[in-house]
């Protein structure tokens, strides 16, 4: 399967990212980045959320053509390696969010992993690239988890 296409929404998928979850420590080095491994946790968390519309990021502005283009890029594009912009409230780093309870960012995550695999409502707007459809939130939250596993070898 094309990686570009892969979603959360098969099954075999989001297992396999939940077992790499698994494989994660809270001492496990990123290989770029800033984040440790429990920001990436918490980080990851906040993508799924917002896919579902709980916490929702305010819209950006920028335009409809740079939304399209955005867009593309987001759902086509491998994403950059440390090089990838992040909405300010996801920046685990410059906002000083260290949470201290690894297991339970693990428990936190797997919880919306599984909510969002089953979910049939989902936020109209990705706050960066406009209109989502569910179809574009499954490809983006299996990107954006396999993105940060990467980032720590898992």
């Amino acid at each position: 399967m094309n990686s570009m296409k892969k979603t959360i929404f098969d099954p075999t998928l989001k297992q396999q990212l939940l077992a790499r979850i698994d494989n994660l420590k809270p001492t496990t080095n990123r290989k770029w980045g800033k984040m440790n491994a429990t920001q990436a946790l918490r980080h990851i968390a906040m993508g799924y959320k917002m896919s579902l519309g709980e916490g929702q990021e305010p819209i950006q502005s920028g335009g409809m053509i740079k939304k399209k283009i955005l867009r593309f890029m987001i759902l086509n594009m491998p994403i950059p390696k440390g090089k990838a912009p992040t909405l300010p409230t996801f920046n685990m780093v410059d906002l000083g969010i260290n949470p201290t309870d690894f297991q339970a960012e693990i428990a936190h995550l797997k919880s919306y992993i599984e909510k969002t695999a089953t979910s049939t409502s989902f936020a109209p707007e990705n706050p960066m690239a406009g209109q989502f459809s569910r179809v574009d939130w499954g490809r983006l939250m299996y990107k954006h988890t396999d993105h940060h596993l990467k980032q720590f070898g898992v």
